[in-house]
């Protein structure tokens, strides 16, 4: 069965054109190499405190902003189990983390004014 290089639509016999992409079908889509989920300097113990927001929107916005250039977050609740937020939501704030090899690029990405906090991930 044919299939289209770039939208990954498989088609029945016969077909020789992706109908959407306008592109030559092939046979056989070639393999995508496994991606690692926590790539090197990802890994749990050098992640490190970035910075405390006001709740999950805010948290959002500067996952966000640092995804774009590259740098994954993860976030802890303080005061509280991760089950607790369902109750009383991000009352006492939201703390990001970044790996410990991106930090300062983050904090040049974000900029002075960070409201900061020091805590361990893993208290």
């Amino acid at each position: 069965m044919p299939f289209c290089p770039r939208c990954k639509a498989e088609y029945r016999a016969g077909f020789t054109l992706c109908s959407d992409c306008q592109v030559d079908l092939v046979e056989e889509l070639e393999e995508l190499p496994a991606m690692d989920p926590c790539p090197e300097g990802d890994k749990e113990s050098s992640w490190v405190f970035l910075i405390s927001v006001y709740n999950d929107v805010e948290a959002d916005m500067v996952a966000g902003l640092l995804g774009t250039c590259g740098i994954s977050t993860t976030r802890d609740y303080p005061g509280m189990g991760t089950y607790a937020r369902i109750y009383f939501g991000t009352s006492l704030g939201v703390d990001l983390y970044v790996p410990e090899a991106k930090l300062e690029e983050a904090r040049s990405i974000l900029g002075p004014g960070q409201r900061t906090r020091r805590r361990t991930l893993f208290d």
